[in-house]
């Protein structure tokens, strides 16, 4: 089959480095114009671009999805399919195209966490299983027919970051096998399995803002927990607290644990203690340990240095739960 593929970042550059290596016809890759980045406003482009020139792919960057010069080059590659990983919503114009149709692959068991985030999303919400879906576009954003799913656990140690490596996996594994899926059905001449989603167990895993990496710690331990969890290594849950100079600083939680301590009545969710070289804050309803913290604009530190090099009140209840 010919395939046009569709993606921006590393994530999506694993599956098109996967296609590439299982002697799949990639024709084209289309992905996010280049944009300047960092201090020196340098030019960064996207980590399927990269793959794509690696392996001397015509690279296509439009602006405009509906752009005709972009609608008649990519018509011209007369694809089987197009595969989509990591990258914005296709109008209808640009799907409807292929002949076989356009498949995306999604990071979550649909129809649970649609939206830009699901690997997140699964670990602030607490789930212990996750996956990968492999579904066939239509007009609303990840509500097509399913192809293929593939189910995973969370192990309670692993953060976004850890997750996202093991999906990024699972995810190529599930793209070649319904890939194998369509060919068949084509050589066959028989219909796709396809199976619509229940819409009304649909939950969503937005964009990930500011606000949701501000950690409530009102919540429970295990809630707060799973915030830092889901958030880290990037964008990172973040916390405020009061400087020797009464100025507001904002510290990013990368990593955290149960800290096991006889519980106060009342407890004061967000009293912080520096215990020897602990320092560990109230939940509402126990306490956690931070085990590596970062102040803006400075490097990550463990507890201890952070503690010894920090200008902030220990003990006192410092932290807060917004800006």
């Amino acid at each position: 089959m010919k395939l046009v593929f569709f993606g921006t970042p590393e994530f999506a550059a694993s599956h098109l480095d996967c296609l590439l290596n299982a002697q799949h016809e990639v024709l084209a890759v289309v992905t996010a114009p280049d944009k300047p980045s960092g201090r020196g406003l340098k030019t960064q482009v996207s980590a399927v671009k990269n793959t794509a020139i690696t392996y001397n792919l015509p690279v296509l960057q439009p602006n405009n999805l509906k752009d005709a010069d972009f609608i008649n080059t990519l018509s011209a590659f007369h694809a089987d399919v197009f595969i989509v990983v990591a990258f914005r919503m296709l109008p209808e114009i640009v799907w409807a195209m292929p002949k076989w149709g356009t498949y995306n692959i999604h990071a979550s068991l649909l129809p649970q966490l649609r939206g830009a985030a699901p690997i997140n999303w699964s670990i602030i919400n607490g789930h212990t299983q996750t996956g990968i879906t492999m579904f066939k576009i239509s007009m609303q954003i990840d509500t097509g027919t399913i192809l293929l799913q593939r189910k995973m656990q969370i192990k309670p140690e692993w953060n976004a970051g850890i997750l996202h490596e093991h999906l990024k996996q699972l995810g190529c594994d599930t793209l070649k096998e319904g890939l194998e899926t369509i060919k068949k059905t084509i050589t066959e001449n028989a219909a796709l399995p396809l199976i619509d989603q229940n819409h009304e167990l649909a939950t969503h895993a937005p964009k990930l803002f500011k606000q949701h990496q501000i950690i409530d710690w009102n919540k429970s331990s295990v809630q707060v927990l799973n915030t830092i969890r889901g958030l880290a290594p990037y964008p990172g849950a973040i916390t405020y607290a009061t400087s020797k100079s009464n100025t507001k600083v904002q510290i990013k939680i990368l990593t955290a644990k149960a800290f096991e301590m006889p519980v106060p009545s009342p407890l004061i969710s967000g009293t912080v203690l520096k215990l020897n070289n602990h320092i560990i804050v109230a939940a509402a309803d126990g306490w956690l340990e931070l085990c590596e913290l970062q102040l803006e604009g400075k490097r990550r530190m463990d507890a201890l240095a952070f503690g010894n090099g920090s200008a902030l009140h220990f003990p006192n209840r410092f932290f807060i739960s917004a800006e």
